[in-house]
């Protein structure tokens, strides 16, 4: 019997990641005229040469900080109405509206206006980018507040949109 990586496929690269994560940041900035702060978490499960655990997303720099070392995918998946993509995703975007208090950290995303859409718009990009890199998002919605713990956000967290990432798997023509 084949081991479960085995039957996942190859997976995401860290440059592949590095990359959306950079896309997604300047996506994001036509908004920067706008107030708050858009917090971008990676929860890393199968990024080649990353460790798995929960990660800050750094724009200004391309890098990511540390906010759990551990095996998040069955925690985070338990925080959501539909968990199965979140189980089988090699990552996890998470935006989160006002990640920040006191205004946006130097770190944080643009955020769009005000109209509390900013991660479900931020999501959507996220997605549209993966794609272009060889890799398929699916946008999670529906969670319990214990996400707002797992990812370390400030109390009281307006909103929170995921996206879960896998390597897209070639189709077999005949």
């Amino acid at each position: 019997m084949p081991s479960p990586d085995a039957r996942l496929g190859a997976p995401v690269e860290a440059a592949q990641l590095a990359t959306l994560l950079a896309a997604v940041a300047h996506l994001g900035a036509a908004d920067r005229a706008c107030p708050g702060a858009l917090g971008l978490y990676v929860v890393a499960n199968r990024i080649t040469g990353l460790a798995s655990g929960i990660y800050r997303y750094r724009p200004r720099t391309n890098a990511l900080a540390p906010v759990e070392a551990a095996q998040s995918a069955r925690r985070l998946a338990s925080c959501a109405a539909e968990p199965a993509a979140l189980l089988a995703a090699d990552a996890v975007l998470g935006f989160a509206a006002g990640a920040a208090r006191g205004g946006p950290p130097r770190h944080a995303l643009p955020r769009a206006a005000t109209d509390g859409l900013g991660p479900v718009k931020s999501a959507y990009r996220a997605v549209r980018s993966a794609g272009a890199l060889g890799l398929t998002g699916t946008v999670v919605a529906g969670f319990v507040d214990a996400i707002g713990d797992l990812l370390a956000l400030p109390a009281g967290n307006p909103s929170c949109v995921l996206v879960a990432l896998t390597r897209t798997q070639a189709r077999l023509h005949r």
